[in-house]
């Protein structure tokens, strides 16, 4: 065997070795690349390509012919096995390991592996025939770049999601459970084909080309990329500024921000928001001191679709704070405001030109924003990380915020724990040492302490701190996994997203079916429901009840077990299960694991101390016929646990506020350290706010307030009321300053 076919044998094992073990690493061992779908595609598209490329570079320097169409031919058993191995080993995995269903995960290979390795074979050929000697170098630059480019659309570009030559697709964050192969995702992938052949056509050129033509031809490739890159946008692959103002067309210009509303946002909403932007600003400044003063952008999204195609991550609401930009959806805005401003602020002790956390770690970054929004669901972040410390769910926080631990655990009782001790340690030592803290993560250097000795006077505290004698609440909240320990996330998504459409379109057989399946491969609580509900609409009560009390107890310690309690305990009623039935709604309003459980259960009871006909009409009726029934029965005795439902049906069949109110406001509550009255009137306080009827709001809040039976809702009513009355105060200030554009 000649000395070049030794070399060019060990070559071809040296890079089948590595594409083996890597593929396989991730394969059996890393959690969502261990099944053939989205993960271990983007994972195989980085090594193939990269790979791929430098081995045709070698297939080209060890080739009697150097065009491309006789390299490929002589090749071509080696280059097809090489680019379907991380395929079979990922197809083993799953056989071996029996995790999901192959189907619909393995549509992202070919259209993201396959098409980054063809795209990294002509990028390799390309390099290839500029300069034979310097082929390697060359590649590794051009693949580099294409590879991290997206690092320069995200921070120049108002979004989150990137599509990339090499990569594929990015949703936004790992939250998108849901993440499928889309049109626009094969459009993208056929542009990047189109360029690997544009690729190759110049590689041939350049082969026969001397040197300063070959430059040229470089050039020429760099211009057409850089104007596909510039292009992006106008084809709806990435997102600038104009794009964005194109589609949210309204915006208001106050003081201190830019906010950019959908066109179909009322007034009032507009007026409202705007004001809860300023009310913020005026308290985070208060309360973080900041040196600087800055003006944020705000971007209001009509709901999570729009979302997802203009700036991505449709589950999360993000900040980017070297923007000073928020990102936030229409309907979320009361929930996560004061979070996301808080992010902002940060920016100005933040590390690296992104402004983030010492070493980019989650735990500080959400942590510092949860500590000062201090407002979990109603729960102060100290009553809920206690109460997690409490009933065993416990974390090491040394680890925590010296890695990314903060992902493995689920987000609840990460932002909680990481919130509370961030918190904790505000209050003992000031904001300045949080700042300083926030960019360097030294806890040492900055407290004079170690981390274990800060953890451990913590969790002495939370030992000591007051909570609800309710371990139901904290199942609620903290039995949840992470996404990384959930079974067939990706599978699963996709397939439920499917299954709901089928429901929702009456196709009740279709849909059970998909849940039944479903459920069989991945035991998910929604699909549970989804496969009882279907059943249920289809008259087989027996089935679903048998199918929900065979399979409840495997969610006994879940969050997801208390919706599965109610919808057994409904489905046994229909089922003429009266006492079981009445049991089960008993059960739940007295486990309580949170008001809306209990308001729904106790609403359940009421109707059914009315008579079985009754609850049978609501349970089987359309949202109407449930909002008929409960609004005959506001002012009767136990009429409050009704109202929370009942603003949800007003607000779902979109029902007029003024009148609805104004029939509301006459009925009289008693009882007003009862649970249920309490939670009414909160909730009818926050319907009040979200029409900008702040007389009403503030109200209802000062009801609640008189009343002890949500003590551990004490700052987040107070806070409200707070809100209410510096609008009030500053009325003058915030009409004045406000500017409504409509484009």
């Amino acid at each position: 065997m000649s000395k070049l076919g030794f070399r060019f044998e060990i070559f071809q094992i040296v890079i089948f070795i590595i594409l083996i073990v890597s593929s396989g690493f991730f394969a059996f061992f890393v959690p969502l690349t261990n099944v053939p779908g989205y993960e271990f595609s983007v994972v195989a598209a980085v090594l193939t390509s990269f790979l791929g490329g430098l081995l045709f570079i070698h297939l080209a320097k060890s080739s009697k012919h150097s065009d491309f169409k006789n390299i490929f031919a002589q090749n071509a058993v080696l280059l097809i096995v090489f680019i379907f191995t991380p395929l079979f080993i990922s197809l083993m995995s799953s056989f071996i390991l029996r995790l999901c269903p192959v189907s619909g995960g393995i549509y992202f290979y070919p259209v993201i592996t396959m098409v980054s390795y063809f795209y990294g074979i002509a990028l390799g050929y390309f390099s290839f025939t500029i300069s034979e000697r310097f082929a390697y170098f060359i590649f590794g630059g051009l693949f580099f770049i294409a590879l991290f480019l997206w690092v320069v659309e995200i921070y120049l570009n108002p979004q989150i999601y990137f599509y990339n030559a090499i990569i594929g697709f990015y949703p936004g964050t790992i939250y998108d459970e849901d993440i499928s192969v889309t049109v626009k995702l094969v459009e993208y992938r056929i542009w990047i084909l189109l360029f690997s052949i544009f690729l190759i056509f110049l590689a041939e050129l350049q082969r026969k080309s001397e040197f300063f033509a070959r430059l040229g031809l470089f050039l020429l490739m760099l211009v057409v990329a850089g104007g596909f890159y510039f292009a992006k946008p106008y084809l709806n692959f990435s997102t600038d500024v104009s794009r964005m103002k194109k589609e949210l067309r309204i915006t208001a210009i106050t003081p201190n921000f830019k906010i950019h509303f959908p066109e179909n946002v009322k007034k009032k909403d507009i007026e409202r928001i705007s004001f809860l932007h300023e009310f913020y600003y005026a308290f985070l400044k208060e309360e973080i001191k900041p040196a600087e003063n800055p003006v944020i952008e705000s971007f209001v999204f009509h709901n999570r679709e729009q979302k997802r195609d203009l700036f991505g991550a449709s589950n999360a609401d993000v900040t980017i704070p070297w923007r000073h930009q928020i990102f936030i959806n229409l309907d979320d805005v009361d929930n996560v405001l004061k979070h996301e401003l808080v992010h902002v602020f940060s920016a100005e002790f933040g590390v690296t030109p992104f402004k983030l956390s010492g070493k980019f770690n989650p735990a500080m970054l959400e942590g510092f924003a949860t500590a000062i929004e201090n407002d979990y669901d109603g729960y102060g972040i100290h009553t809920l990380a206690a109460l997690a410390y409490k009933n065993g769910f416990k974390l090491q926080l040394k680890y925590f915020f010296n890695n990314f631990s903060f992902f493995t655990k689920n987000s609840t009782i990460s932002y909680i724990y990481a919130g509370s001790f961030i918190k904790y340690l505000k209050d003992l030592y000031g904001i300045d040492k949080i700042k300083l803290l926030y960019g360097n993560l030294n806890f040492e250097e900055v407290f004079n302490r170690k981390i274990e000795e800060l953890e451990k006077r913590y969790f002495d505290f939370l030992e000591k701190y007051p909570v609800p004698e309710n371990p139901n609440i904290a199942k609620y909240y903290f039995g949840r996994k992470s996404i990384f320990k959930k079974h067939c996330v990706r599978y699963t998504a996709n397939q439920l997203k499917n299954a709901w459409k089928l429901y929702g379109e009456g196709k009740y057989l279709s849909a059970g079916e998909l849940f039944n399946k479903i459920y069989n491969n991945s035991f998910s609580a929604s699909a549970l429901l989804g496969w009882a509900k279907s059943l249920r609409e289809q008259g087989e009560f027996t089935l679903a009840e048998n199918i929900l009390r065979e399979q409840i107890g495997n969610f006994e310690n879940s969050a997801a077990y208390y919706s599965l309690e109610l919808n057994l305990a409904d489905i046994s009623f229909l089922n003429k299960k009266f006492k079981e039935a009445g049991s089960l709604y008993k059960l739940l309003y007295k486990q309580n694991p949170r008001l809306n459980f209990k308001a729904l259960a106790d609403l359940r009871l009421k109707l059914l101390s009315k008579g079985k006909g009754v609850l049978r009409n609501y349970l089987s009726g359309s949202e109407l016929d449930k909002y008929e029934i409960l609004k005959r029965e506001l002012g009767k005795p136990g009429f409050e646990s009704f109202v929370p439902t009942i603003i949800v049906l007003a607000k779902r069949m979109d029902k007029n506020y003024d009148s609805f109110i104004k029939y509301f406001s006459k009925l009289k509550f008693k009882k007003r350290d009862a649970e249920t009255v309490a939670f009414a009137l909160l909730k009818t306080a926050g319907y009040s706010f979200s029409n900008f009827d702040l007389l009403n709001s503030l109200k209802f809040l000062r009801e609640v307030q008189s009343g002890n039976a949500l003590k551990h809702f004490r700052n987040h009513i107070l806070e409200k009321i707070d809100i209410i009355n510096w609008i009030n105060s500053n009325k003058e200030f915030l009409y004045n300053g406000l500017q409504i554009k409509y484009y």
